[in-house]
């Protein structure tokens, strides 16, 4: 039994503890004028929670001689949620709204072109002294989905949240990254 326990401990400590799932950081590139969030550290540091994206191969099966069987075709990037804590400017909020409205502007339906509204969005997992060890890059990120907001006499000391849906066109995991 103690040399299980040993080999886990061991294992443990050789890859430097446990990863820490509140041990973040995110980096959105994405500027738009008149509106402070994003503009240095405002909306970063009031990103409450982050997710990694997965990835799914998918398949098809074909069947040969007695057996059916897999081949990978392709992979599907799960989309990219980050949680925000509003503040009563709501610039957060403000801000994207008007990422939206570059996408497809909500008075005429046009679309934007996706060099001009898609973005860089950086997650960062950091180690217990806040050194970046795996960093996920996402490229052409745009906003696909911003949750609603519920209002409620219920939940009067509850803090107001906004959680935003990334789309984006591939992700890349930063290999230049070691402890």
């Amino acid at each position: 039994m103690s040399s299980t326990i040993d080999t886990l401990k061991a294992s443990i400590r050789g890859g430097g503890g446990l990863a820490r799932s509140n041990k973040w950081s995110v980096d959105i590139a994405k500027r738009i004028s008149g509106l402070k969030a994003f503009e240095g550290a405002d909306g970063i540091v009031l990103a409450e929670s982050v997710t990694l994206p997965g990835r799914t191969l998918g398949t098809s099966e074909y069947t040969t001689n007695r057996e059916t069987l897999k081949t990978v075709y392709t992979f599907i990037d799960d989309p990219v949620t980050i949680t925000f804590l509003l503040t009563n400017d709501y610039q957060t909020k403000k801000f994207f709204d008007a990422w939206m409205a570059e996408i497809i502007d909500p008075d005429t339906y046009r679309l934007g072109y996706k060099d001009a509204y898609a973005s860089t969005v950086n997650i960062h997992q950091l180690d217990t002294t806040n050194k970046k060890i795996y960093n996920v890059t996402l490229e052409k990120a745009y906003p696909i989905v911003q949750s609603s907001i519920e209002l409620s006499n219920v939940t009067e000391n509850d803090i107001t949240r906004l959680t935003v849906t990334f789309a984006y066109d591939r992700y890349i995991i930063d290999k230049s990254v070691d402890k």
